[in-house]
């Protein structure tokens, strides 16, 4: 149980660490979601930033409510939804602006984090219902 904590406390943290580079200086996930929620160049960007704050609440609202080992699905909703902003920027701008550190370490770091977390809940959902 503490392993499934700390990994999905890393995984969260890493994400609002992942840095979009603009044209003038670099902005963190915490700070661009909000931002382009409002101020945003596409309908898909602000739909995007709003389903991945959405995203967050749920996973905020659901790991101080509930056991994490009954809510696999909902963590794998907020999976998809925490990737939608991610997915749209790398669908919207070339690949290779997104060729630097602040990108690429946050972002492996909450994937493989995040899918590890998934991985130890769903062995302890199965685990229960084994039993």
């Amino acid at each position: 149980m503490k392993y499934i904590s700390i990994l999905k406390i890393m995984s969260l943290i890493a994400y609002l660490l992942i840095f979009w580079n603009g044209a003038m200086i670099s902005i963190p996930m915490f700070l661009y979601l909000p931002l382009s929620a409002t101020d945003f160049d596409s309908p898909g960007q602000a739909v995007s930033s709003i389903l991945a704050i959405i995203g967050l609440v749920i996973a905020v609202i659901i790991s101080s409510t509930f056991n994490d080992k009954k809510n696999f699905f909902w963590y794998l909703l907020v999976f998809f939804l925490l990737l939608s902003p991610i997915i749209q920027r790398l669908s919207a701008v070339p690949i290779n602006l997104f060729n630097y550190l602040l990108f690429i370490v946050p972002s492996l770091l909450f994937l493989i984090s995040y899918i590890l977390f998934l991985i130890l809940i769903f062995k302890s959902t199965i685990s229960k219902l084994i039993k």
